[in-house]
């Protein structure tokens, strides 16, 4: 006689599989299961990554951000403001009121939504008429915990918003840099000319407090973006963009290799900290990618 295995007749039982899941702090959602996120908050901002109308991916700009900043009315309440910076400004609240039981998601009940009112530029057009017509919809919200980070989903009937935490930076990068010293794949030394410098100049962007535009001057300009996206103990997760020349002249021969490293290694770069010179007390920014690609960067004091 063959014995059933007991914990295969178990788990042919949804409701008890759904029990089970809960228990032990995961959540079902359709056949994927992933552990709970204990939520004591929604408080901080959190980037737009992607929006659906009916089952239809709305266009959001590929440049500008969208930020949502959930604020407490009280710590520990379930009550929220939320604030939505677009090209214009929308404004609401909402009260958690209960919990689903399979899918992890917070019930809430959304306020009336108000918002600026000016003619948004075209990149904004579908995004800002999809929240108009959609944000007071919400009905549930969640968080929950994936690879690059926590993401944000809020739901209606017929419409999904889904959002990356964009983490506080830990400190300021904000100035301008001089490149000390930089290393392409394999860790080979990049040259770089003794009499003049590379300046990096870092300024922080208006609506999300994580991300910084870099203007890179070589014989030619550069331009980038590099995004904190979480954090590794004292080190900060970045992603950085393409660096795009806005000259494009045939660079002086002593500059070839920093700008080969500019174009080709930069986007690769994966952290990101400021440490200090223990014997100079200047600050030094230190980036570093696989494979040995690294850059080391001398913060210029004003005068």
């Amino acid at each position: 006689m063959i014995k059933s295995n007991p914990v295969s007749v178990i788990l042919k039982s949804v409701p008890i599989v759904a029990l089970l899941l809960s228990k032990y702090g995961l959540c079902q959602d359709g056949n994927a299961s992933y552990p709970c996120s204990n939520v004591t908050s929604y408080e901080g901002k959190w980037k737009l990554t992607k929006a659906y109308e009916n089952g239809t991916m709305v266009s959001t700009p590929r440049i500008d951000d969208v930020i949502f900043d959930f604020q407490e009315f009280k710590k520990g309440a379930s009550n929220y403001s939320l604030s939505i910076e677009a090209d214009n400004t929308f404004a609401t609240s909402f009260n958690i009121t209960g919990q689903t039981k399979r899918k992890c998601y917070d019930q809430i009940d959304m306020g009336p939504v108000m918002s600026t009112r000016k003619a948004p530029a075209e990149n904004f057009v579908q995004i800002e008429t999809f929240l108009s017509n959609n944000l007071e919809k919400m009905t549930k919200i969640k968080q929950f915990e994936e690879e690059g980070g926590l993401t944000l989903i809020m739901k209606a009937k017929h419409a999904k918003i889904v959002c990356k935490y964009v983490p506080s930076p830990r400190t300021n990068y904000e100035g301008k840099w001089k490149i000390m010293s930089a290393f392409s794949e394999n860790g080979v030394a990049v040259s770089l000319s003794p009499d003049d410098d590379v300046i990096i100049d870092i300024l922080p962007d208006e609506k999300n407090p994580s991300k910084y535009s870099w203007s890179i001057k070589a014989d030619n300009t550069f331009l980038t973006e590099v995004e904190i996206i979480g954090h590794d103990g004292s080190v900060d997760v970045i992603e950085v963009g393409l660096s795009v020349p806005t000259t494009r002249k045939m660079p002086d021969p002593k500059f070839e290799a920093i700008e080969t490293f500019i174009r080709t290694d930069l986007k690769n770069m994966r952290r990101m900290k400021i440490s200090k010179n223990g014997k100079t007390g200047d600050e030094i920014l230190s980036m570093r990618a696989g494979n040995g690609i690294k850059l080391k960067c001398k913060k210029l004091v004003s005068t």
